[in-house]
């Protein structure tokens, strides 16, 4: 009974974890559109880098945007 518990969970967990990235997949390439198409907005975008880490079943998704202020990235 455990096991099957355990199993129903991780799967779920997993479910989960793809919805999470697709949603910020998707949000992230809207962001990088509007910030392509010349939008007015407080952030140069210079890069968008994503790395993924694998964790006990859990994803993790980072998010690196760069700012350009006087020579200096943030």
């Amino acid at each position: 009974m455990i096991s099957k518990f355990k199993f129903y969970l991780v799967s779920v967990l997993k479910q989960l974890s793809w919805l999470f990235l697709r949603n910020v997949v998707k949000e992230t390439a809207k962001t990088v559109v509007i910030l392509w198409l010349g939008v007015v907005t407080p952030i140069d975008l210079l890069i968008v880098k994503f790395t993924f880490y694998k964790r006990s079943n859990n994803l993790i998704v980072h998010l690196f945007a760069f700012r350009k202020t006087n020579g200096f990235s943030y």
